[in-house]
């Protein structure tokens, strides 16, 4: 019986040896509550508020809403917002430009909010509902506080708060679209109808 006792501990302890070393050899690559451990690229920006990364997943900025490219929508957004409509059509190209500009080479980290744990974290297109991390910068965070996308508080998320307020501060600040309720921006005249050159995948566009 004693023979049989120290056989049963020999086998608790090597399944706990293995249990710990499998946990170890597997680290996370994502995180609901703060950004993953494993650094993660983009290979193309669709527009101010899309990233394609290289492993082909596609992602959708929580809590934001930038203008579209061509999209009628940015009239009604525009009226919504009180802002002068050809002006709020350009910022889907700044807003694209800058999400380019903040991600390019960079390793980047993905947040989860845990609305959307019930979906996978995905939307109803199969894109991955995230925060974006460029190091200790949120961009998500950064494009509101820059006047380059509003809030976006249709579906509840964690930040929901804090991103409305970012959005008040731009607006008495007058940053990015928020300057421009009634005068046109100078460019806008020239990019009504075009597609920036920014489009490009971020491989073809360092080549």
């Amino acid at each position: 019986m004693f023979e049989t006792e120290i056989k049963k501990r020999r086998l608790e302890r090597r399944f706990f040896i293995f249990l710990a070393a499998l946990i170890w050899a597997v680290p996370p690559c994502f995180s609901s509550e703060a950004p993953a451990a494993a650094p993660l690229r983009v290979a193309h920006v669709a527009d101010g508020d899309t990233v394609r990364l290289t492993d082909g997943a596609e992602v959708r900025l929580i809590g934001i809403d930038t203008p579209e490219h061509d999209d009628e929508r940015n009239l009604k957004n525009a009226r919504r917002f009180g802002l002068d409509p050809a002006s709020y059509a350009l910022f889907a190209v700044k807003a694209h430009a800058r999400a380019e500009e903040l991600v390019r080479d960079a390793d980047i980290r993905l947040e989860f909010d845990a609305s959307n744990a019930a979906t996978g974290h995905r939307d109803k297109y199969g894109r991955l509902l995230a925060y974006v991390w460029v190091g200790d910068m949120l961009l998500n965070a950064r494009l509101i506080e820059e006047g380059l996308a509003p809030a976006y508080g249709r579906f509840p998320h964690r930040r929901r708060s804090e991103f409305y307020q970012l959005q008040k501060a731009a607006k008495a600040a007058k940053k990015g679209m928020w300057a421009f309720p009634a005068k046109r921006h100078p460019e806008a005249r020239s990019a009504e109808g075009s597609r920036p050159e920014i489009l490009r995948p971020l491989s073809a566009a360092s080549e």
